[in-house]
């Protein structure tokens, strides 16, 4: 199964609530190509940050979403943490530092890289592993909001 890791690296300076409106308004995208979406956090307090903002992000939008292990058939993202089960869908978007497992059923994997030098290495180890996995790798530089 082919399998794809695309790496959004953030501007610098990016503030952690741009970063979680930018994580919608991504998210949002996938979902629109009928992608479902495992949105995978390193808190509950980002968990439900996101679960809040997936409402609110952008006036009209709405992202049908449950937190992990809430259950609705109508979800088209799942929010929660580790470990990562098979109903999270085909993409899942990593939030923590850390490599997720399992990964046999997702077929992308997106990662946010922002904040300081050592999230930055991080993300930088996680590439290398995806890269060794002979997965194909998408770089995305996002150098300005909107």
């Amino acid at each position: 199964m082919a399998v794809t890791a695309s790496f959004y690296v953030l501007p610098d300076q990016a503030e952690e609530d741009k970063v979680w409106r930018f994580t919608c308004r991504l998210v949002e995208k996938i979902i629109a190509s009928g992608i479902r979406v495992g949105l995978l956090t390193a808190s509950e307090a980002q968990s439900l940050r996101l679960d809040s903002l997936l409402w609110t992000f952008r006036d009209l939008a709405f992202v049908p979403h449950t937190v992990w292990p809430e259950k609705d058939d109508h979800a088209k993202v799942i929010i929660g943490r580790p470990p990562v089960c098979a109903e999270w869908g085909e993409c899942l978007v990593n939030l923590t530092d850390e490599l997720p497992a399992p990964l046999d059923d997702a077929t992308m994997i997106v990662e946010l890289v922002w904040g300081e030098p050592e999230k930055r290495h991080l993300a930088r180890e996680r590439y290398r592993h995806y890269r060794s996995m002979g997965w194909t790798m998408v770089d995305h530089r996002i150098t300005s909001w909107r």
